[in-house]
């Protein structure tokens, strides 16, 4: 498998920087723009509420969002190890953002570091 992913909102000085204060909402047009899953929110709103207690405010929601994002990226690069000698690699999508967005990167547009990668690299598989 390749090219698999799993949105996350950038680290949320990244989102002050390209919205006021009124736009930090998932309804909002610029955060809509800056969303181009045309199902994403939706996707990330229904797994978080699922494995997530409701977030209080849209930062905070924007912080599980990213833990999200890493729980789902574990899951499957540990699956993919566990599938050794059948599987010897995996390939996620993607490194980093072109502009700030919310995305399936791992970096942000300004190279913040999303939850994700943060906590890849302590993360070993029990095989």
């Amino acid at each position: 498998m390749s090219e698999y992913g799993f949105q996350g909102f950038p680290d949320y000085s990244t989102i002050r920087k390209f919205t006021a204060p009124e736009d930090r909402s998932l309804t909002s047009g610029v955060m809509k723009t800056h969303q181009k899953h045309p199902t994403g929110f939706e996707t990330i709103d229904e797994y978080l509420l699922r494995d997530y207690k409701k977030p209080k405010n849209f930062e905070s929601y924007a912080y599980v969002s990213q833990l999200l994002q890493a729980r789902g990226m574990i899951s499957a690069i540990e699956a993919h190890r566990r599938a050794k000698p059948r599987c010897m690699g995996t390939m996620y999508w993607q490194l980093n953002d072109c502009w700030p967005v919310v995305s399936w990167s791992s970096r942000d547009y300004y190279g913040k570091k999303r939850r994700f990668i943060m906590r890849f690299p302590l993360h070993t598989a029990k095989y």
